[in-house]
């Protein structure tokens, strides 16, 4: 995956679980209530979810590394 490079397994398991559990909520809202979400409504999501899920996580470098992650998703104005 482009992107940031990983500080670590728990950083990479976070970010793909992060990836993954959105398109699935996204297919979810496709298939029962027909609602077709836009890619930057998902990666709204995605950069939201990186900074919650960043307070399960103990070391100073992956809290930032998730950081990096959700200010690298294109939902997020440079």
């Amino acid at each position: 995956i482009p992107g940031p490079p990983w500080s670590s397994p728990q950083v990479r398991s976070t970010v793909i679980t992060g990836l993954l559990w959105n398109l699935w909520k996204c297919r979810n809202a496709l298939i029962f209530n027909q609602v077709q979400e836009h890619n930057l409504a998902i990666f709204r999501r995605c950069s939201s979810d990186f900074r919650l899920w960043q307070n399960r996580l103990r070391k100073v470098a992956d809290k930032l590394c998730i950081e990096e992650w959700s200010s690298f998703l294109p939902c997020n104005p440079m």
